[in-house]
This record gives C-alpha cells, sequence and structure tokens, in this order.
C-alpha cells in the first residue's frame, strides 16, 4: 500500500544569489529525486523562475504553486515581491489534483499583517488526494513560515499569529483534513523565547472538535534538531484529528543524515535546515461500511498487560505499537473476532496501536501500572 510522503523544507533563500543557483539547484534535484515524495511544502524560495526549472527537471510529473505575497509584497507586482522569501507547494499531479491557494488570513480584521512578518501569511492550499482505493478526497495544507528572532516582541507576534490562525481554522474548518507544517520559528515543547512554546495553545487542544496532533513533537522531545547549529526543532508539523488516523505512525523523520549522504556540502550548497517527512495511508471512508475509529472496541483503556480488540468486522489483519516518541515497541496479527493483544513490559503512559487490513485505523491508548 503506498504512503502518501510529504516533505516539510526551508531551503533558505532558494535561488537568491545567480553565482550560487546551478550548484543549488542541482543539489536539490538530487535530494528531492532520492526522495521521491508526493508533496512538498518550502518555505524561503526567491527565485521564481529557478523553481519553475526546478520543478520541470525533478523526475517525475510534478507541478506546483508559489504564493504571490511575501513580507512587505502584496502582490507579484510589488516592488520588495522579487526579493521576499516566499512560500511554494510542490505536488505530484497523478496522487494531487484540484490545487488552489490563497493567502490565509489576509483579510483578518486583527493584525495578522503584522504579526506574519508585515505580510508573509500562511498559505492556504486545497488539493484532492488520492486515496488507497484510488478514490479523491479533500485535504486542505496549511504552509507557513513564521516570524523569526527570540526577542519578546518577536515571540508575541509568533504567538497571536498561531493562535489567529488556529481560531480561524477552528472555525471555518472544523471537521476537515488539515496538515499545517512549515518553518515555525519555534520549538514545540520548550520555547526559543524561554518556558513554554509560542505555539502550546496548538499543540496541547485535545479537547472537543478542535484536536490537533504533531507528528513531529517526539523528535523535539528526543533532542533532535532540525537546524545546523541550532539546539531546537523547528520545521514541525501538526494535523488535525480528522487526519490522525491517516497518519504513519512513527514515519516522521528529519533527514540530516540522508541529505548529508547524497550532498556532502548539503549546509553551504543547499539549507541550514533539513527536511522533514511525514507519511500518510488516506484509507477510503466507505472501505468498510458503518466502521470509523471512534467505533472499535479496544479495551481496557487505561491498560496493563493487554489489550482486547473486538475485530467482528474482520477490518485488521495486523497491529503496530508505537511509543509516545513513535519508536515501535511491538508488532504482531490478528487472527479472530475478538483478540488479545498482550503488551510488552512498559512504562506508564501515552501509546498508539496502529491497526492495518482492508482498513487503517489509529487509536491511543493509555497503559497505568500501579507501583510505578
Amino acid at each position: 500500500m503506498d504512503s502518501l510522503k510529504v516533505v516539510n523544507w526551508n531551503l533558505e533563500f532558494f535561488g537568491d544569489i545567480a553565482s550560487q543557483r546551478a550548484k543549488e539547484m542541482k543539489g536539490t534535484r538530487t535530494i528531492m529525486n532520492h526522495l521521491n515524495a508526493d508533496i512538498y511544502a518550502l518555505e524561503e524560495v526567491v527565485n521564481v523562475d529557478s523553481l519553475h526549472s526546478l520543478v520541470q527537471s525533478i523526475n517525475g510529473n510534478y507541478q506546483y504553486l508559489i504564493s504571490p505575497f511575501g513580507s512587505f509584497a502584496s502582490s507579484p507586482s510589488s516592488n520588495d515581491y522579487a526579493s521576499a522569501q516566499k512560500l511554494a507547494f510542490i505536488y505530484r499531479s497523478d496522487k494531487v489534483r484540484n490545487v488552489s491557494g490563497r493567502p490565509f488570513l489576509k483579510n483578518s480584521v486583527g493584525n495578522a499583517y503584522y504579526n506574519w512578518s508585515s505580510g508573509r501569511y500562511p498559505y492556504f492550499i486545497s488539493a484532492e488526494v488520492k486515496d488507497n482505493s484510488n478514490h479523491w478526497q479533500q485535504v486542505y495544507f496549511v504552509v507557513l513560515h513564521a516570524k523569526a528572532k527570540s526577542d519578546n516582541k518577536s515571540c508575541m507576534r509568533r504567538y497571536d499569529g498561531g493562535l489567529e490562525m488556529k481560531d480561524s481554522l477552528d472555525k471555518q474548518y472544523p471537521n476537515e483534513k488539515i496538515i499545517i507544517l512549515g518553518d515555525y520559528n519555534d520549538d514545540f515543547d520548550i520555547s526559543i523565547c524561554g518556558g513554554p512554546s509560542n505555539y502550546e495553545y496548538l499543540v496541547s487542544d485535545s479537547f472537543g472538535s478542535q484536536y490537533y496532533y504533531s507528528p513531529t513533537l517526539p523528535l523535539s522531545r528526543m533532542g533532535i534538531s532540525s537546524i545546523d547549529g541550532y539546539p531546537g526543532f523547528i520545521d514541525h508539523v501538526v494535523i488535525s484529528n480528522e487526519m490522525i488516523n491517516d497518519y504513519v505512525a512513527g514515519s516522521a523523520k528529519m533527514l540530516q543524515n540522508e541529505v548529508e549522504q547524497w550532498i556532502p556540502n548539503y549546509t553551504n550548497e543547499i539549507s541550514d535546515h533539513y527536511p522533514v517527512m511525514t507519511q500518510y495511508i488516506l484509507t477510503h471512508p466507505t472501505a468498510i461500511p458503518g466502521i470509523a475509529a471512534q467505533e472499535i472496541s479496544l479495551y481496557p483503556n487505561p491498560a496493563t498487560n493487554y489489550l482486547q480488540l473486538d475485530n467482528s468486522s474482520k477490518a485488521f489483519t495486523h497491529y503496530e505499537i508505537c511509543s509516545p516518541y513513535q519508536q515501535k515497541v511491538a508488532v504482531g496479527t490478528i487472527t479472530a473476532s475478538h483478540t488479545t493483544i498482550s503488551l510488552p513490559p512498559l512504562a506508564n503512559g501515552i501509546y498508539y496501536i496502529r491497526l492495518t487490513g482492508s482498513q487503517t485505523i489509529i487509536k491511543e491508548f493509555i497503559i497505568q501500572k500501579n507501583g510505578y
């Protein structure tokens, strides 16, 4: 079953310096041909012609959108547009179609222009994505590049800008599949400003219909950095609760080792940010009529040594259990209508079980043992 591979990547002033474009183009193309992703969400694209040439030269049938706005540049006719850091969305046309983009929050009654680096609004992408049953599903993407720096004013601009973005998504798209990715310019566990993350309201909102989950947060908690010479992970991914069951548990990966193998002088020739990949398997919602994640019976929860699964629909044949850090801790097969899944010795905490078969579902459960 093919997964949808999505890469989040800050290309650090891509195409800005004419004398470096050939080497930059060659290295970026080499990496993309190795990654063979379905979607690339890019930040800091400067030269539009360079992006066009890149998309035309990589293996596969790709198309792209580039934001018609940037800091101090409200349109391509603005004096500052050519030199502005722009957002881009590259997609494989046989898996993604009917793609359109617009600046998100541009018509806000708040202070979005100021908070988002003087006009570098999030880029809101509407698209249809082919699922594993060859049906097309509506998915929304938000590509962002937040205000940089760790001074108090910059931190508050990020906080306020991100909060308005979240509130707007909650109100306008409360039941949609959404992937928010880009350069957040702050970590999700401990802020570069000190204290809680500027996006704490986003990553901790786990109640009601506006639930979000960050598949890259565990990487940050493991001490992984997404930028050269900097201890924080700032190139994060956030997904809406409607997208959680499609996420391939444990697939979030920072690709430093890979890109430095392909391009040994990567940080000098390409970027100081490393690409980050997440993967998804979109399951057609009518593949098994009447079966949804919330209807799958998995108990007890909290668990101690085992889980009971009601598999009367015969929907699932295998399972994987992942830790809070997205490491696989157990795998097995499912053969009966009611299956007992033995759990390995694990510490108390939140875990995830991924059930696969004719449908794929991810459910969260808790291990809670007395005496810990």
